[in-house]
This record gives C-alpha cells, sequence and structure tokens, in this order.
C-alpha cells in the first residue's frame, strides 16, 4: 500500500526507518543489549550434573531452577 519498514541492526542497536504511506519518514533506534556482549553466565550457581543423571527427565529443571549446569566435565 505504499508504506515500508526497514531495520537496521548494530552492535548495541536496532534502528528502524519507516516510510509512510503520505512519504513522511520516522526514525527509531532501541537498545538490544544493557550488558557487554559474552558477559553472562547462565549456568551460573548451577552444580554439574552426575551422568546418572543426564537421562532423566527434568535434570536441568529440577526443583525450578536448582538443576544441574551443562558442562563437560565427568562426575
Amino acid at each position: 500500500m505504499g508504506g515500508s519498514v526497514q531495520p537496521l541492526r548494530g552492535s548495541d542497536s536496532i534502528m528502524w526507518t519507516i516510510k509512510f504511506r503520505n512519504g513522511t519518514l520516522k526514525r527509531f533506534k532501541f537498545p538490544t543489549r544493557t550488558t557487554a556482549e559474552g558477559s553472562i553466565d547462565p549456568f551460573k550457581g548451577k552444580p554439574m550434573p552426575k551422568m546418572a543423571d543426564i537421562t532423566k527427565t527434568g535434570s536441568f529443571t529440577k526443583d525450578m531452577m536448582g538443576g544441574f549446569r551443562l558442562g563437560n566435565q565427568l562426575n
């Protein structure tokens, strides 16, 4: 119908350029990160799993957030 939306992704934000049907251009910039890339440890505080527990259902989410962390260490 004559309008368009163009996203432009940077390392720390995304810029949207919107062209409306009447020719008006608007640009919006939104941050995509609040922490440095690679700085989050999603398994912090999770114990390493025991190999015997790997096949059990819910071994990672056991006790709602008290489960095991991923890793290549064999116990």
